[in-house]
């Protein structure tokens, strides 16, 4: 008898469940704001792989964010309405080699990591990936 009583409340429960799991369809993040928490994400899971001395975990966060940062550079930046024309244009451009920059940082990152220097991955996390995400965040941003 408790068995049946039960059964349409874990039914109830389930499909509430399903419901506030489900994506919601208005003010959803873009694509491109997606990317970026991921990026961020990885980031911070990167420099406490590297902090306590996983260098597997820690290769693994560097490839996720190399995804991530290949994804995105072909997106636009979030604040590219705020120009037309040829600075429109322009701004992309500068988008992309801000990406190119973050890859190049991240393929140097791995390497150190490869190569068994994980002080020198450290300071990268903490120096040039720090300088390049708060420049980026400057230029790239909608205000």
């Amino acid at each position: 008898m408790l068995r049946r009583t039960r059964m349409p409340v874990v039914t109830a429960l389930s499909f509430l469940l399903l419901i506030a799991a489900r994506p919601a369809t208005q003010g959803e993040p873009s694509p491109l704001y997606q990317e970026m928490s991921g990026l961020k994400a990885n980031l911070k899971s990167l420099a406490m792989s590297i902090s306590g001395s996983d260098t597997d975990a820690a290769l693994r966060h560097v490839a996720a964010m190399q995804q991530h940062a290949l994804t995105a550079k072909l997106m636009e930046p979030a604040n590219l309405d705020a120009y037309s024309g040829d600075e429109a244009a322009a701004h992309q451009v500068a988008f992309r080699k801000r990406m190119a920059s973050l890859l190049s940082e991240l393929i140097d990152l791995e390497v150190d990591l490869l190569d068994g220097d994980p002080q020198a991955a450290f300071a990268r996390v903490t120096g040039s990936l720090y300088k390049l995400r708060e420049a980026a965040h400057t230029e790239f941003q909608n205000e």
